[in-house]
């Protein structure tokens, strides 16, 4: 039901969005191509904030992401995105290390290793999506077998069209096995680093998921705010910056240097550091939380200069 329901009210914006697109093709640099992925991320905005983006003021961190997502596209935001070869991009900032290892990479109808040349813990993910992640410790071949199924059942799957995430559907769908970080009892606490031009502007701090996860938004100083992102996260209260602080914001600052904006999400295992992804478009631009709007103060990139829409034929045939 919800489903017939979100295409009846999809349908009932094209026409005022239709409106406003007429309206922001006077001050926005916005050609035709743009006109698909215009749509798709203003009804997704209306329909998760109740209202329409203001993408030529960009007055809060939700509308300089849509921005991006209109006016700062290129081939490297695909690979980013991309959670194996955004490895080889991660190697290439910082040299070999920074990134688990990539022992398999199957792609759609591959047969699946041996049981037997796998270790015995390892991690099973998919590369063009979120939420695909499969931790494998010491299960058999069936079990294994079972975990690989279900990922591979995720290829088929488009992810992004509809928050007009475009580089995600134009990553080639994989499957690939990672090597398993020892990392104790419980997960270890995120370390998201959100950077404008290549520097660090806060720190989205996520701990304790294996229970109730709580966030805390942390200064590029170290300074603890009481800013939120998700309403739904209780706000934590146990930051201290780790002895290595300058090295995280350092490895953040060195991959994300050349971007206008880019997450940079690490893991602090024992003093050593390792990027777990990349993210272009965090939460699709569509944060609920009264903390987006106050951080966009500290989001500041050049709005001067656009690229050009890439790839739009493939997205018009893709959504």
């Amino acid at each position: 039901m919800r489903k017939y329901v979100k295409a009846l009210v999809s349908l009932l914006l094209v026409a005022p969005v239709a409106l406003k697109w007429e309206f922001d093709r006077r001050r926005l640099p916005l050609q035709q191509d743009h006109w698909s992925l215009y749509l798709k991320l203003h009804v997704r905005f209306f329909i998760k904030l109740r209202r329409f983006p203001d993408i030529y003021n960009c007055n809060d961190y939700n509308e300089k992401i849509q921005w991006l997502k209109l006016f700062d596209q290129s081939e490297q935001h695909i690979l980013l995105s991309d959670k194996i070869r955004m490895k080889e991009f991660v190697s290439s900032r910082l040299g070999e290390g920074f990134t688990p290892k990539t022992l398999y990479v199957l792609d759609v109808g591959d047969s699946p290793p041996a049981r037997e040349s796998l270790p015995e813990n390892f991690v099973i993910k998919t590369n063009h999506d979120s939420g695909g992640v499969f931790i494998s410790k010491g299960e058999s071949e069936s079990e294994v077998s079972k975990k690989l199924l279900s990922a591979q059942s995720r290829l088929s799957k488009p992810y992004g069209v509809d928050a007009g995430e475009w580089c995600y559907p134009l990553i080639q769908p994989k499957v690939f096995i990672e090597e398993y970080l020892d990392i104790g009892e419980y997960a270890p606490p995120d370390y998201k680093f959100h950077c404008a031009n290549g520097r660090v502007a806060w720190l989205h701090y996520i701990y304790d998921r294996h229970t109730a996860a709580k966030e805390m938004i942390v200064l590029r100083s170290g300074e603890v705010t009481d800013l939120s992102l998700y309403p739904s996260m209780e706000r934590g209260t146990r930051f201290s910056r780790p002895s290595n602080w300058s090295e995280l914001v350092d490895v953040a600052e060195r991959i994300s240097e050349g971007f206008k904006y880019l997450r940079v999400d690490l893991y602090n295992l024992n003093g050593r550091i390792y990027v777990g992804e990349l993210t272009v478009y965090p939460m699709g631009g569509f944060y609920a939380g009264e903390g987006q709007s106050k951080l966009s103060d500290l989001l500041i990139f050049d709005r001067s200069t656009v690229t050009d829409p890439i790839l739009s034929q493939r997205m018009n045939e893709i959504g």
